[in-house]
């Protein structure tokens, strides 16, 4: 199954993302608060997958900060948001290997774009 990385300022979304995806056998590997814990985790664990919220704490969000990522990684990147920008969602799905879910989530829309994704 695969290493994830959670991109989540909101504890109580990380942490029931977190639940999900774990009951279906993956191992979370961290939950990064802001763009640079999320940077660093990425190093540290070279993830799988990162689902990443796009409003997140710090000075850059979601999107700038899967640009960074891809530029040296090739990890896919599901962004899960209830940010509702359509130019901001399309910017987003223009990066290579990334997805878009709207909060709130369900198991089996993870399980879904897990599916596309993996």
């Amino acid at each position: 199954m695969a290493k994830i990385l959670i991109t989540e300022d909101e504890l109580i979304i990380a942490l029931d993302l977190k639940q999900m995806l774990s009951s279906q056998g993956h191992e979370v590997i961290g939950i990064a608060t802001d763009a640079e814990e999320a940077i660093e985790k990425t190093y540290k664990y070279t993830p799988d997958l990162i689902f990443m919220d796009i409003n997140i704490d710090g000075k850059i969000d979601g999107v700038e900060l899967a640009k960074i990522i891809r530029a040296d990684f090739d990890i896919p990147i599901i962004f899960c948001s209830a940010y509702c920008n359509k130019k901001k969602i399309n910017t987003a799905l223009n990066l290579d290997s990334t997805s878009y879910i709207i909060k709130p989530f369900t198991k089996n829309t993870i399980e879904s774009v897990l599916k596309k994704v993996l």
